[in-house]
């Protein structure tokens, strides 16, 4: 992932396992989980894309499974 990747796009998804934040950028699919009761907002995400990216992972849209 380079370091300087802009997102094109974001989507949350609530489930019983927690809060899915996932981050489109350059064709790429990158999510990071947070627990169920997170209050998880776009700018959370952005926040944490721009201070803490490694804590995103590989993120196959299709199956909603993490790489």
């Amino acid at each position: 992932m380079k370091k300087s990747s802009k997102i094109d796009s974001i989507n949350i998804r609530h489930h019983h396992l927690g809060v899915t934040g996932i981050v489109y950028s350059d064709g790429y699919a990158y999510a990071v989980r947070y627990a169920p009761d997170a209050v998880v907002t776009e700018s959370l995400i952005r926040k944490s894309w721009r201070e803490s990216r490694t804590s995103f992972r590989p993120y196959n849209d299709s199956t909603d499974m993490f790489l």
